[in-house]
């Protein structure tokens, strides 16, 4: 009996040690996961392989040159107001809210989950550490308890795309393709440079 209580142990410790080295690997490397059973019945968490790849933890972009942090700022701030040169959207809506920030509401129009998805949010940047947040709004229109992040990374300049709890600041998976994130600071790295126009109305 002892004997069988130790190995069914040391089975569930393999278990766990295997779901935590993976979600390291996730987490470090900003790959989206899943949790899926394996023929053994053993609960893996790995890599999904159906549909687009997603964001997961997070989206950095490769150094970013060819532009100064002040034009790649202004880059990214003029998808605030211009989201539709950058992201598949339509129905775009927003007004500025009488403490400076933005309320925006729109249509997600791209491939995976989010299709067809009213997003309704309000809009934060803040230049001193190069965040604009996200922060979406419920059908009450209460700020929620999530956040979506824009960051401006230094040493160097890269841009990154992640989704947190605002309470907690932690991580948690954004379902959003990784290759809209792709293309956003692609469009975004591209007027920093002077490669293309700032959108209308920015």
């Amino acid at each position: 009996v002892a004997q069988a209580k130790l190995a069914r142990f040391l089975k569930q410790d393999s278990r766990l040690m295997k779901i935590n080295l993976i979600g390291l690997l996730v987490s470090r490397h900003h790959l989206p996961y899943s949790c899926k059973r394996a023929p053994q019945g053993n609960l893996v968490l790995m890599a999904s392989s159906a549909g687009p790849e997603m964001i997961g933890l997070g989206y950095c972009s490769e150094p970013i040159t060819g532009c100064s942090e002040e034009k790649l700022w202004e880059a990214m701030c003029s998808k605030i107001r211009g989201v539709g040169s950058f992201l598949p959207v339509v129905d775009v809506k927003h007004s500025t809210n009488p403490d400076g920030s933005v309320w925006r509401t729109m249509t997600y129009n791209g491939p995976g989950p989010m299709n067809g998805k009213v997003i309704v949010e309000n809009i934060y940047e803040t230049r001193e550490n190069g965040e604009i947040r996200f922060v979406a709004l419920d059908a009450a229109g209460a700020e929620m308890d999530e956040e979506v992040v824009n960051v401006l990374l230094k040493n160097p300049m890269r841009v990154e795309y992640f989704k947190r709890t605002v309470s907690t600041k932690e991580r948690v998976p954004f379902l959003a393709p990784k290759q809209g994130a792709v293309h956003a600071i692609g469009t975004t790295t591209a007027i920093a440079q002077g490669n293309a126009p700032l959108p209308l109305g920015t």
